[in-house]
């Protein structure tokens, strides 16, 4: 369909518009070792307008969590947790530490009362917003601070922390 593929590595710089910034912080360059899988080197980008962030990790599991974390610089006022937030792998309470979200977002379609308890234990008491509970999410980042809806009412937090 002669539609040009960009590769995007760590550092490249994405066109700044409406003075949002994007930065993209994963993959490196050398993040295409074969140890990584398909998902691991999904890109990370982390958005940045009026001195407030939001960092978006696209399907990264364990690899691309332990690679991001061995970089650093992961702060973010909302983090869309990894891989549907389905993940078990040990990086993630440190991603979620070291990015310090007050907002945690999971695009998924697994009801919180059968997720694992290691999510929650990630999550803390940061307020959380999943799309099987709470339907479609709209954060608005403004200069006055973040805002979030969802379609169906939600505290912010899970509905069910389970034990499995």
């Amino acid at each position: 369909m002669h539609i040009p593929i960009a590769f995007l590595h760590r550092g490249d710089a994405i066109p700044e518009a409406g003075g949002a910034m994007a930065e993209v912080l994963w993959p490196t360059n050398a993040a295409t070792d074969s140890y990584l899988d398909d998902n691991d080197t999904s890109t990370v980008i982390r958005l940045t307008w009026q001195g407030r962030s939001v960092l978006l990790t696209g399907d990264i599991a364990e690899g691309g969590e332990s690679g991001l974390l061995h970089q650093g610089g992961l702060k973010a006022d909302v983090l869309f947790l990894p891989h549907h937030g389905s993940t078990r792998a040990a990086p993630l309470p440190s991603l979620v530490a070291a990015a310090d979200p007050s907002i945690l977002l999971r695009s998924s379609g697994q009801r919180d009362g059968d997720t694992n308890a290691f999510l929650w234990s990630a999550i803390g008491t940061r307020n959380y917003y999943n799309t099987a509970e709470c339907g479609a999410i709209c954060t608005t980042v403004t200069a006055d601070g973040i805002q979030t809806e969802t379609f169906r009412s939600s505290t912010g937090q899970p509905k069910t922390k389970s034990a499995r």
